[in-house]
């Protein structure tokens, strides 16, 4: 006679959810914070009072965020040569262990479904906030908080009121609704964010 053999489905535990990834690899976060600071200093040094503004915005170029220029294009593309090079050799010492055909261009920073909702996110916040801001702000807060919430700044990126603007503490208070609905999105995502 024929024992009848268990069915794997009855037997096997309901998988418990997958572990948290992080958003950006801590490593890779660490090199290109270091690299983003050692170029907003150098910046700094040659007297470029955009120096900051300049360096964020190759960043979020770089990393698929945003795609044109708003300060100086020729120094945000040198500055994007650099991050590109961070994140290639960090790719590629990683990828050691695993051969594969290169890649025609830098392999991205995080997941496209990761990008795909932070862009998403993005387009739907500055349009939300454009009639308040103007635009070019708009885009600027939202960006900033975005860049808060991924580890590559501490504080607001966005420069502080000019000639009849509101005060930068305006911004501060709608950059923070922004990084709390962007940590729910990304941690909705199963994303481990730096801090949690």
């Amino acid at each position: 006679t024929l024992t009848p053999r268990r069915q794997p489905s009855a037997t096997t535990p309901t998988p418990s959810p997958a572990p948290a990834r992080p958003v950006i690899d801590p490593r890779l976060l660490s090199a290109v914070v270091g690299l983003k600071n050692g170029l907003v200093e150098n910046l700094k040094k040659a007297r470029n009072p955009k120096a900051e503004a300049i360096v964020m915005s190759a960043l979020n170029r770089c990393v698929g965020l945003k795609k044109e220029a708003t300060e100086n294009d020729k120094m945000e593309t040198i500055c994007i040569k650099g991050i590109r090079a961070v994140i290639d050799g960090f790719h590629n010492q990683n990828r050691a262990s695993t051969p594969a055909a290169a890649p025609a261009e830098t392999p991205p920073i995080f997941e496209a479904k990761v990008l795909a909702s932070l862009n998403g996110f993005k387009d739907v916040s500055i349009k939300a906030l454009k009639v308040r801001l103007g635009e070019a702000r708009a885009e600027a807060v939202t960006l900033s908080a975005i860049d808060r919430v991924l580890g590559f700044a501490d504080a607001s990126i966005v420069s502080q009121g000019g000639e009849g603007e509101s005060s930068g503490s305006n911004f501060e208070g709608v950059e923070q609704h922004l990084i709390r609905s962007i940590r729910q999105l990304l941690l909705g995502m199963n994303q481990r964010l730096r801090d949690g």
